[in-house]
């Protein structure tokens, strides 16, 4: 749970907490890995969805925003978020994925690279009933098909994780606008890598 000044001292503050420069675009960011510790973030989580790809060599974090991105037409979304992993045109900012920092499949019982995937992705409703149920559940297995194929790994240890959003709204749908500053000025409903 984030507790606002108490950052764990092994980790520091967030470097980053990514956040495109055009409003709504998609972006993803690609680290490579040294000996100091770091931490990095996307967020709020509001209805958008993370995409965090982690070896021992490098991590690779994304922001996919909803109303943009996944409420869109099936072209919209192949452009702004598929294309990060498929080599197409992207249209968004950041860093395309870099398949030679992550494909390296296990050999018997080495695990050179240790890949892993993250996907947080809004829940269909505000309940902690049913959390299986993607708010965008005919497009998810599209988003884990094209990072499987990035990877080249099939049997790549995935994690999908349905999250509550973060609510900035009032119940009728207008912003509440001390939610909007709270979400603003913390680092609630980040996705964080340490």
């Amino acid at each position: 749970m984030y507790n606002p000044g108490a950052e764990d001292s092994t980790f520091g503050p967030i470097r980053t907490n990514l956040f495109p420069t055009e409003p709504g675009a998609t972006v993803f960011q690609q680290y490579q890995l040294g000996n100091a510790a770091f931490q990095v973030g996307t967020g709020p989580l509001t209805g958008c969805s993370a995409v965090i790809v982690v070896l021992k060599r490098a991590v690779y974090i994304g922001h996919i925003w909803e109303t943009e991105t996944w409420s869109c037409s099936a072209a919209a979304f192949r452009r702004r978020a598929l294309s990060y992993f498929s080599g197409e045109q992207i249209e968004g900012e950041g860093d395309r994925f870099n398949p030679r920092l992550y494909n390296m499949q296990p050999e018997g019982d080495d695990r050179r690279d240790d890949t892993r995937v993250f996907v947080m992705h809004p829940r269909r409703t505000q309940s902690y009933a049913n959390p299986q149920r993607s708010n965008y559940r005919a497009k998810v297995p599209e988003l884990l098909t094209a990072i499987r194929d990035a990877v080249g790994w099939q049997d790549v240890p995935l994690a999908l994780y349905n999250y509550i959003p973060v609510n900035e709204d009032n119940a009728d749908g207008t912003p509440t606008a001390a939610n909007t500053r709270y979400i603003a000025k913390s680092e609630v409903g980040t996705a964080l890598f340490q």
